[in-house]
Order: structure tokens, then C-alpha cells, then sequence
């Protein structure tokens, strides 16, 4: 899975579209939480 950095750098360049990539963060942080518990 992409990394938190890579996400924000596809919606900088504009590769990712804002909806998509805030899709990709949710599900990351998500993990991440998971993860942590």
C-alpha cells in the first residue's frame, strides 16, 4: 500500500484526484489505528 507521503504527492501532481486520494488517507489512517490498538 502507498505510503501516507506518496498519497499527498499523487494529489499534488495532480495524478490522483482529490475524492481518491482522501479515499486512500481514510483507509491508511484507518490501518494505522488498527495497527496501534
Amino acid at each position: 500500500m502507498r505510503t501516507l507521503w506518496q498519497i499527498v504527492e499523487d494529489i499534488a501532481n495532480g495524478s490522483l484526484s482529490r475524492w481518491a486520494g482522501y479515499r486512500l488517507l481514510r483507509a491508511q489512517l484507518r490501518a494505522a489505528r488498527r495497527r496501534s490498538r
